[in-house]
C-alpha cells in the first residue's frame, strides 16, 4: 500500500490511497456518498443501455432481458457493500455492519457517521476528498433534492381541484 505524507505546521500526518475495489482501509463521508451514489447508476445504466440494444436484435427475449437486470442488482449491491466495509472501517467497525448497506437510504446513515481521528485498527486517515468529490457531493444533494421536489409538486399538480370540482 502506498502512503502520501503531507506536512503542515511541522506535523506528519499519514493518508492512505482509497481503493473502490478492496475491502481493505478506509473511506471517509463525503468520498463515501458519492461514490455509493454514483457508482451503482452507473451500473445501471450501462446494464440497462446493453438490455436496449439487445432488445432490438431479432434474438431478444425476456429471459436475456431478466438475466442483465439481475445482473445489474448484483453489481450494485457488491459495490455498495465494498464501499460501506471500507466506511465502517473509518470510524473503527468491523465488516460486518456493511451489510445494513443493502437497507434503502442506508448511505445517508453511513454517511453521518464521524470518522476516526487518526490511524485505527483498520489503517491511516484516508485522503480528503478532492474538488472533483466536493463538487459531486454537493451536485449528487441538489439532484436529489430537485427529483423530489419535481415529484412532489408533480403529485400535487393532479390533487388540486379544477374550477369544475373535479380533480385535474
Amino acid at each position: 500500500m502506498s502512503h502520501l505524507y503531507h506536512t503542515t505546521d511541522s506535523l506528519h500526518y499519514r493518508y492512505s490511497n482509497v481503493d473502490i475495489f478492496s475491502m481493505q482501509g478506509r473511506m471517509g463521508s463525503m468520498r463515501y456518498f458519492v461514490l455509493s451514489s454514483v457508482i451503482p447508476l452507473l451500473i445501471f445504466w450501462c446494464l440497462f443501455s446493453l438490455t436496449s440494444i439487445t432488445q432490438l436484435t431479432l434474438f431478444s427475449s425476456n429471459l436475456l432481458f431478466n438475466g442483465i437486470v439481475a445482473l445489474a442488482i448484483f453489481g450494485a449491491l457488491v459495490s455498495m457493500i465494498y464501499l460501506t466495509i471500507q466506511r465502517c472501517h473509518d470510524f473503527n467497525k468491523s465488516a460486518r455492519w456493511a451489510f445494513l448497506s443493502v437497507i434503502p437510504f442506508a448511505n445517508i446513515i453511513f454517511t453521518l457517521i464521524p470518522g476516526t481521528n487518526g490511524i485505527n485498527r483498520y489503517g491511516e486517515i484516508p485522503l480528503s476528498g478532492s474538488w472533483v468529490i466536493k463538487t459531486s457531493f454537493f451536485a449528487v444533494i441538489i439532484v436529489t433534492i430537485s427529483i423530489f421536489f419535481h415529484e412532489a409538486l408533480h403529485y400535487f399538480a393532479f390533487q388540486i381541484p379544477t374550477s369544475e370540482g373535479k380533480r385535474a
